[in-house]
């Protein structure tokens, strides 16, 4: 087992890391990638997060079945990107992941919605604001959780990014903006620091990986998210229904840690 988990985190840095060499072509070195570059790198993601479910999770065949799913997928991809090198009249294609991502009206209103509130602020200057709250974040809500308990550092976590959430409803300017930016992006990876490390101490009692399915339902979330807020932003073409409803999940999400701790503890008593 030890062996097969420590093959299966080698294949997922070694995916990784090719993703990181190939940002770094495309940023530093302006080599654009073509449509079958990009499906080839969704590919190598899905190859590394397999395996680290693998890895990570009861069932290492599993994810070593679904990674080779995707290897064999990128070996297609990558015989198909050598036939159209071959025969340069012939056109690489369309990413179907941009398309459907530009077929949302949230990514293609939300720069123009930003850059009318900010006025002479760079939306771009939001989205750095955003990182630099979040590198070290991790870092922090570790700290948290290790001097108050996963409850109470869970609570704080969602409570606070409810706020965030919640600010550029309330004050739809540069202040808001910036402050949602600042505080959701140091809250976000939070809440996975903590819960990972939740799930890791109880994993041990449950019969299912925990740690598989919380990031299967991270990964229906990020799929479900775009397309529940593009519903919400049709009809009036305002983001702030998908901004209250997001807040809202989080504020119960809140209480239901605080309301958890309360019931575990009458159960001591």
């Amino acid at each position: 087992m030890i062996a097969s988990r420590s093959l299966l985190v080698s294949i997922a840095l070694a995916c990784f890391g090719l993703i990181g060499v190939a940002l770094y072509l495309q940023h530093a070195l302006d080599m654009l990638p073509c449509p079958l570059c990009v499906i080839q790198r969704y590919l190598f993601i899905a190859i590394g997060i397999f395996c680290l479910i693998g890895a990570y999770g009861r069932k290492p065949a599993l994810g070593a079945g679904l990674g080779l799913l995707a290897a064999l997928g990128g070996l297609g991809t990558a015989g198909k990107h050598l036939w159209v090198l071959a025969h340069p009249g012939l056109s690489c294609g369309i990413d179907p992941v941009e398309t459907m991502l530009n077929k949302i009206p949230t990514a293609t209103y939300l720069p123009f919605f930003v850059r009318n509130a900010l006025g002479s602020i760079d939306p771009i200057q939001v989205w750095a604001l955003f990182g630099l709250g979040a590198v070290p974040s991790c870092f922090i809500w570790h700290a948290i959780h290790m001097r108050l308990g996963t409850r109470r550092a869970l609570f704080l976590n969602l409570a606070l990014q409810a706020v965030g959430v919640l600010l550029p409803v309330v004050s739809p300017n540069a202040v808001g903006f910036l402050g949602s930016a600042l505080i959701v992006g140091g809250t976000f990876m939070g809440t996975t620091t903590i819960s990972m490390l939740a799930a890791r101490r109880v994993a041990h009692t449950m019969r299912m990986s925990i740690l598989a399915v919380m990031t299967a339902c991270f990964g229906i979330g990020q799929i479900v998210g775009p397309l529940v807020a593009n519903a919400m932003y049709a009809p009036h073409h305002s983001f702030s229904g998908s901004l209250e409803t997001a807040a809202a999940a989080l504020a119960v999400a809140a209480m239901l840690c605080v309301r958890l701790g309360r019931s575990e503890q009458s159960h001591a008593d």
